[in-house]
Parts: C-alpha cells; sequence; structure tokens
C-alpha cells in the first residue's frame, strides 16, 4: 500500500546522455517512456511508482533534475493508482 506517483519528465537534449545513463544506473529504464519530442527536449512519463526520497535511485534521479537547468521533473502522488489519461 502507499502512495504512487505518475511522474512527466522533460529532458533538455543537452542533458539526455546524462539521464539515460542514470536510468540504467538506477534501473529505471524500463519505467520511464519517451511520449514526446521536439526539436530541444524529450518527455518521458513513468506511471505506478513509488517515489520517496531516500530510496537511492530516486535520489540519484531527483538530484540530476534538482541540478539541471535544461530539464524538469513533475511528480503527481496520490494514496490510490488512477490513470489521469
Amino acid at each position: 500500500m502507499g502512495y504512487r506517483s505518475q511522474l512527466y519528465a522533460v529532458v533538455g537534449l543537452i542533458d539526455l546522455p546524462e539521464f539515460e545513463r542514470l536510468l540504467k544506473e538506477t534501473e529505471l529504464e524500463d519505467c520511464f517512456e519517451e511520449y514526446d519530442k521536439t526539436d530541444l527536449v524529450i518527455a518521458f512519463k513513468a506511471s505506478y511508482l513509488k517515489w520517496y526520497d531516500g530510496y537511492p535511485d530516486v535520489d540519484k534521479i531527483n538530484k540530476f533534475f534538482n541540478g539541471s537547468k535544461f530539464s524538469i521533473l513533475l511528480i503527481l502522488s496520490t494514496p490510490w493508482y488512477r490513470d489521469w489519461e
């Protein structure tokens, strides 16, 4: 039980190699799927994840986004899972 999160990540192409490396390093690669793309960014989404500070993989991804000027992570949490699409 607990909160599940839906995540939306907009990654600047300049940050993409580092983001992809982190996904592989944290074994989250299969959780994020590409859903949109422009000339400057790629948008990813991930659903139904337990996304809590203190989890090592979560902390690594959060640190990446907190340090980036070209990428952003939006986290939507709910005590029940609901697909908003």
